[in-house]
């Protein structure tokens, strides 16, 4: 169910209600402030695209994102999330967190078992927590370009994706370059670093 909602949010909760058994639903481009809808009412989801809104987490919406279980793929790219705690969401493969004024790691992604890509794209994080630096697969399902690492963050970030070289038996630099390649725009890539050990 693709498309623009661009009406009052209890008019869109009272229209997608309609659409109980609905897998995929995109409404970018929006000015929502929250998901317009509860998980419960489109348990069948799966895909969703909620990116280019208004949508800052508050706690009534980790709440409602805490609710989305069944997908496997969250595209919230381009909204104010600020932060975002996605450690319900075990069934995820994509995550997309492009320019969401993120200023660290979301809580929980490292630790999801079928991600395979995970957009950090142009944020604000200025450093990794230990357990994303030590993980052996986080770094590597992520695109972490455009946000704004400390100096003691770049050099710990840098540390780590030597390690994961070296345990990969990727060469010097392998990872950086990867990362420096243009990203398709098509919502997740056929190809991210997870390809190189997939």
């Amino acid at each position: 169910l693709p498309g623009r909602l661009d009406v009052p949010i209890e008019q869109a909760r009272h229209f997608l209600r309609a659409f109980s058994h609905v897998e995929s639903l995109e409404f970018s481009g929006n000015t929502f402030t929250e998901l317009p809808f509860a998980a419960d009412e489109l348990s069948a989801l799966t895909h969703l695209d909620a990116s280019g809104n208004r949508i800052e987490v508050t706690p009534v919406v980790q709440r409602q994102i805490n609710g989305l279980q069944r997908l496997s793929r969250l595209n919230l790219s381009n909204n104010p999330l600020g932060n975002i705690d996605v450690s319900l969401l075990s069934r995820l493969r994509a995550l997309g967190l492009r320019s969401t004024q993120l200023r660290a790691w979301p809580a929980g992604a490292e630790n999801l078992p079928r991600l395979a890509w995970l957009d950090l794209r142009d944020n604000w994080i200025s450093s990794l927590p230990p357990s994303v630096l030590t993980h052996p697969d986080a770094l590597m399902r992520a695109n972490l370009a455009g946000n704004v690492f400390s100096p003691e963050g770049e050099a710990s970030l840098h540390g780590a994706l030597q390690r994961i070289e070296q345990q990969r038996g990727l060469g010097p630099g392998t990872l950086a370059r990867f990362a420096a390649e243009p990203v398709p725009e098509l919502f997740p890539p056929a190809e991210t670093g997870w390809s190189f050990i997939d």
